[in-house]
């Protein structure tokens, strides 16, 4: 069964917990000369795991490659944790739900034909890209911006046949990413963070 020319899809996301970095609150001491800061407390900051939604189109090149364009919305919580608190008060976790996340993202699909099953129906593939990332508050009065890149595994089930042996019609997506993030909301300029996707997605084949 040869792979779809054309495909459009959109299902459900899961996006895993990510870092955002950890900052300190010192206070400076009454003296006199060159006063010395002293630790006070420390905040530390997560996004945490959200469900989301998401959309895509693609094209198959060939019967090896695959090249879509792709849009990812959620709302995840923004989780703040103070711990170390020099006057003996205990660990304080706070949680907001006051941030909007999309990302639209280009992607390169590599299809492995040779471990395909249920009757070639079910194809596994490689998926490699990156995208633009933005992150808002709720009255957008605070917005960065950032890049992603990720690579991840996943399949496509098309069970419909044409007398041309093109798969076409209704079928199902499913693909577990890696995510590298740059920029966005966090403690600290320029960071890293990683965190991991989940996808489900009904797909229908031309």
């Amino acid at each position: 069964m040869r792979l779809p020319r054309l495909e459009i899809g959109g299902g459900i996301s899961w996006s895993g917990v990510s870092d955002l970095g950890a900052a300190d609150a010192t206070m400076t001491a009454n003296q006199a000369g060159t006063p010395e800061r002293s630790p006070f407390f420390k905040v530390v900051s997560q996004m945490a795991g959200a469900p989301g939604l998401n959309a895509w189109v693609g094209a198959n090149l060939s019967q090896m490659v695959g090249i879509e364009g792709g849009f990812q919305y959620g709302r995840p919580d923004l989780r703040i944790g103070i711990t170390g608190d020099a006057e003996g008060v205990k660990d304080t976790a706070l949680t907001s739900r006051l941030i909007t996340q999309s990302i639209v993202e280009a992607n390169l699909l590599l299809y492995a034909n040779g471990l395909r099953f249920d009757d070639d129906r079910t194809v596994p593939f490689l998926i490699v890209g990156g995208g633009r990332l933005r992150q808002a508050n709720a009255d957008r009065t605070l917005i960065e911006n950032g890049g992603i890149y990720q690579v991840g595994v996943g399949f496509k089930w098309v069970p419909g046949l044409t007398q041309s042996r093109h798969a076409r019609g209704a079928g199902l997506r499913l693909d577990v990413r890696y995510v590298v993030r740059e920029g966005g909301f966090d403690f600290q300029e320029n960071a890293r963070r990683s965190y991991v996707t989940a996808g489900a997605t009904a797909l229908l084949a031309f």
